[in-house]
């Protein structure tokens, strides 16, 4: 049997009667009641519409929650603006340093991405050691296209190097530690770019049905 997740909107949703008014430390403490409930997703609120939501997010950003996550309402770009432009959307991504390398992604990638590199440290420390980056967030179009936007452009994809060596586009090989390091990545449900017809083996991006798994339970908004 599938199990029952649970999401809150009384943060955002609940804040909307008439004469309620939470102040950001009031917010916090209810997140911390709700998470002792066990409440799994909790909407705090959206975090580019007002001081009072930005304050929140930073506040339950250091709280100890047992098991609760925090999920952001957000919205699509304002007309007018361009996507990488936008204040609202820009408040929906998140700079995280996770273990050896420091991104900005959409915030439920950086938690997969910790479980992931939480599980490589414990399995394979040297090759955790020798991780950097290449980049994540990046608004372009995939490599060697016209017209078809790259996933790094909405903060869903990853380059990996290892010991400071970018692994070879199209050249048909692959480091050892990447392919160690792609079964976790798999398990999490994201793609490994040596799997495509151009093969880009430092490349890893969210898969599709992951992706709406995290839309289905408010992680994307």
């Amino acid at each position: 049997m599938e199990p029952i997740l649970l999401y809150d909107t009384t943060l955002r949703d609940g804040t909307q009667g008439e004469n309620i008014s939470f102040s950001a430390d009031e917010k916090v403490k209810i997140a911390e009641r709700l998470d002792d409930m066990g409440i799994h997703y909790i909407e705090g609120g959206w975090p580019g519409s007002n001081p009072k939501d930005i304050q929140f997010f930073d506040m339950a950003g250091r709280a100890k929650f047992k098991q609760a996550r925090l999920a952001a309402f957000g919205a699509t770009r304002k007309p007018g603006i361009a996507p990488e432009d936008d204040a609202n959307l820009k408040a929906l991504l998140e700079t995280r340093q996770i273990g050896p390398i420091r991104i900005t992604m959409i915030k439920p990638a950086l938690d997969s991405l910790e479980r992931i590199m939480g599980r490589l440290q414990e399995t394979e420390p040297d090759i955790y050691a020798s991780i950097g980056t290449a980049g994540a967030l990046c608004v372009r179009l995939i490599r060697g296209s016209s017209s078809s936007i790259s996933n790094h452009s909405w903060g869903t994809a990853v380059d990996l190097k290892l010991e400071g060596r970018l692994d070879g586009f199209g050249d048909g090989s692959t480091q050892f530690g990447l392919l160690i390091i792609a079964e976790l990545f798999n398990e999490e449900g994201w793609f490994w770019g040596a799997t495509y017809s151009r093969e880009d083996s430092m490349h890893f991006e969210v898969g599709v049905e992951t992706l709406r798994s995290w839309a289905s339970a408010g992680l994307n908004d």
